[in-house]
């Protein structure tokens, strides 16, 4: 962790209901959906903020010296803004709508480790996808 920096906060963020999607529209559209949320995630963070993708449907994303509320805001504001958001993938079909749960853990003691915090975030996620998707849980860390 940065001395710059008095906590880190790390968000999993996973597209709900991928695999229907893919199911149902085929690959192409999977694609595509992907492409657009992780081009609107990367577009509506602060600079210094890093999002990269996590593996199949799922995003991680390092909010460093984000205060919870900040990082509440953001990730809610994210949230909101995919699943209002009309997906555009053929000429002949309509648009579609998806949305992201996400599950975030900050950082608050220095002996947590990333691996702890990265455990942390995915057991909000779980509980985010459990409670309903298209939802933000919170985990307080170590």
């Amino acid at each position: 962790l940065n001395s710059a920096h008095e906590h880190i906060t790390v968000v999993l963020a996973d597209i709900d209901k991928f695999k229907l999607l893919n199911d149902t529209y085929g690959h192409l559209a999977g694609d595509i959906v992907l492409k657009e949320i992780a081009q609107m995630l990367s577009e509506n963070l602060r600079k210094g903020d890093v999002v990269g993708r996590w593996g199949g449907e799922e995003f991680i994303i390092l909010l460093p010296g984000a205060s919870h509320d900040t990082a509440l805001d953001t990730i809610d504001r994210l949230r909101e803004r995919i699943s209002t958001t009309p997906f555009y993938f053929s000429e002949k079909n309509p648009p579609l709508h998806t949305s992201v749960s996400f599950g975030i853990s900050q950082l608050r003691k220095d002996d947590c480790s990333l691996k702890e915090l990265v455990a942390s975030a995915d057991r909000a996620l779980y509980r985010a996808k459990a409670n309903g998707r298209n939802r933000v849980e919170i985990e307080k860390s170590a």
